[in-house]
């Protein structure tokens, strides 16, 4: 008697069906739409903030600079070209008496909205520190819209 010994090999599969597949798709699409929303808000948060507290050191560098100094110190704001500048600063960079600051470009990346100071652009110190008037100057980016504040007494305020 022969016997007759059939082997029978068990096939593991290493891979993944199609289901599994369009499964892993559908929940990463899922989280990705939950995601990309708030990673844009936060870059957008990052850059206002940013860029609020650059404008609000530079106002206080131009208080500081008119007590120094005693003598009266500025900065005009231009929202149409998104810019600033300080006058009676020098930079590394550039030679000149004049330091312009552009909110559009890197590392700011925001619009400047606007900026009134009593119904000019200009945020002028008198060579105590004493502002001329009071004023704000507003930032957006991806509609949202950060304020810095100038009071009448000198402080500066940033959200």
């Amino acid at each position: 008697m022969k016997y007759h010994h059939s082997q029978q090999h068990d096939r593991v599969s290493a891979a993944f069906s199609l289901v599994e597949l369009v499964a892993v798709i559908v929940i990463m699409g899922l989280l990705a739409a939950v995601a990309v929303p708030r990673y844009a808000a936060a870059a957008n948060r990052y850059h206002l903030s940013f860029a609020t507290q650059r404008i609000a050191a530079d106002l206080e560098l131009a208080r500081s600079r008119a007590i120094q100094s005693s003598t009266t110190t500025s900065i005009k704001f231009d929202p149409l070209t998104h810019t600033y500048t300080l006058t009676g600063f020098t930079t590394v960079d550039r030679a000149g008496n004049t330091r312009v600051v552009n909110m559009a470009d890197d590392p700011y990346d925001v619009t400047l909205h606007s900026a009134n100071f009593d119904g000019t652009f200009v945020a002028e110190f008198d060579g105590f520190g004493k502002p001329t008037s009071a004023g704000s100057v507003v930032l957006v980016r991806g509609g949202q819209r950060y304020q810095v504040s100038l009071a009448a007494n000198g402080q500066v305020t940033v959200p």
